[in-house]
């Protein structure tokens, strides 16, 4: 609900939206959709509307996904594969983003912050929440570079782990 506020459409589009939608054009659902077929010019798919249980079956000629950026730890793509495999790193408890310390450091499977690995913005929204302004981001990148800087110059070559 935050985010649909928060963030919403430039009156430029908006107003082209608007005009798709009364042309019929467009039409906006907010739904659970689950693909069930495709063809060259259109897509089946079953749709339950918010609100309701029973699903229908419809035919558009395209679907538009507008969750908005996906930022889960997601086994399907090779990297989060290989870093969840790895032990490197694990969901937040919400399952929004990626674990991260308050040093932004990386949580790993084993529940230690990692001492080289740091996530910002987006994929932190798990601890954070609200993290998609430049200016939060510019604070988590500054306190990322403390960090870099204080391993680079740990006469151990390993600086103190970041705050879990």
């Amino acid at each position: 609900w935050w985010g649909i506020h928060r963030h919403r459409v430039a009156p430029q589009g908006g107003e082209i939206v608007d005009a798709a939608r009364a042309r019929g054009q467009l039409e906006v659902l907010a739904a659970k959709v689950e693909i069930e077929g495709a063809t060259d010019r259109t897509v089946d798919v079953s749709v339950v509307r918010r609100g309701t249980s029973t699903a229908e079956r419809r035919t558009f000629d395209r679907v538009i996904d507008c969750r908005g950026p996906r930022n889960e730890v997601d086994e399907r793509l090779p990297l989060h594969a290989q870093m969840v495999a790895d032990g490197l790193l694990r969901p937040d408890m919400l399952d929004q983003g990626l674990d991260v310390s308050l040093g932004e450091a990386l949580i790993g499977c084993d529940g230690r912050p990692s001492r080289s690995l740091f996530a910002l913005g987006p994929p932190t929204r798990g601890r954070y929440t609200e993290i998609v302004a430049i200016p939060d981001i510019r604070i988590q990148a500054a306190a990322v570079a403390d960090q870099l800087v204080a391993l680079l110059h740990a006469p151990s070559g390993l600086a103190p782990s970041p705050a879990a």
